[in-house]
């Protein structure tokens, strides 16, 4: 190939990259690439690419719990429901941390069967938590993230990111501090609350602390944070001392250690979650301009970029010839 056509591709290869049509900015497993290049194939490979992607944390998640679930059937039969729940939450938090609606519906349910639980083991602030403030809070979710996805596929956002899939957001300084605020005003009055309008007295604490986090947390994922994560890491924690209390205070029970599998699952989930929407995030801010609208522009750049980009020829023969 001669000089002047390796400068030519070169300056083709340039002007690509600005309008950003090359591997290097769209990405290399882009489907519309992957049609051109293997054809009736592409959606297999597409599947295939997707599949490697696929954690190896999710399957081993799964297959330790289940088994874990199993076990606590084969110790005390009786504790069927709390395995049914432990199942079902297993469901739930890892369709919500994947960023599906259905993930939600799925916990609105699961609540009401955790609250019998804990009703039965008389942790009346989980059952006022569950009953009154997640199941509340997981309707307002539903119908935030409906309404985020259906303007997502008005606007048809950037083919990355699927369009059953919600828009992570990020806390600015003034929102964190906010519901900073908000979450010890929740955990004053949760002790409240339970103290002298219910009278608990197993987990007193754990358990006001607990029913902050969630509605805090259950506010930031209804609003799409991926901030919500922390608190539920948080609040996992607390749950499973909690529980570990309870079973001292009122003495040992075979069915409740199920329940310590079911937030230990729960914990081990949301520390996963929480680096998924961060990067669920991370691929929003990129595509979506919003990292890039945050750097300091600098102008000289720009036009240096843009007295380049008009001095490029493009010659239309060696483009189809290198596209072919």
């Amino acid at each position: 190939m001669k000089k002047t056509d390796k400068s030519l591709l070169y300056q083709n290869y340039q002007r690509n990259l600005i309008k950003a049509t090359v591997s290097t900015n769209i990405g290399i497993n882009n489907h519309d690439r992957l049609v051109k290049t293997y054809g009736s194939v592409s959606n297999r490979i597409e599947m295939l690419n997707r599949l490697k992607k696929q954690s190896k944390f999710t399957l081993w998640w799964f297959v330790i719990f289940i088994t874990l679930g199993i076990a606590c059937l084969i110790i005390d039969i009786n504790g069927w429901f709390n395995v049914f729940d432990l199942y079902l939450v297993m469901v739930n938090i890892y369709l919500v941390a994947k960023g599906k609606l259905i993930g939600i519906v799925i916990g609105t349910i699961e609540c009401v069967i955790y609250a019998y639980i804990c009703y039965k083991s008389a942790l009346f602030g989980e059952v006022i938590k569950t009953m009154c403030i997640s199941v509340p809070l997981n309707i307002y979710s539903i119908i935030s993230w409906q309404i985020a996805l259906n303007k997502q596929k008005k606007e048809k956002f950037v083919d990355s990111q699927k369009q059953d899939d919600i828009i992570v957001r990020k806390l600015n300084k003034k929102e964190f501090a906010l519901y900073a605020v908000l979450l010890v005003v929740c955990s004053a009055l949760s002790y409240v609350l339970l103290r002298f309008a219910i009278g608990q007295k197993n987990a007193l604490i754990l358990s006001s602390i607990a029913l902050a986090i969630t509605i805090v947390g259950k506010i930031l994922t209804a609003r799409r944070y991926m901030e919500s994560y922390i608190l539920f890491n948080i609040g996992s924690g607390i749950c499973l001392l909690m529980w570990a209390q309870t079973m001292i205070q009122t003495g040992f029970n075979l069915s409740d250690i199920s329940m310590i599998v079911y937030h230990l699952a729960c914990l081990t989930n949301d520390i996963y979650a929480y680096g998924l929407w961060k990067s669920m995030y991370r691929r929003v801010a990129v595509n979506g301009g919003v990292l890039l609208a945050k750097r300091k522009v600098k102008i000289k750049k720009i036009i240096k970029l843009r007295r380049q980009f008009r001095n490029l020829h493009w010659d239309k023969e060696i483009d189809i010839s290198k596209n072919s």
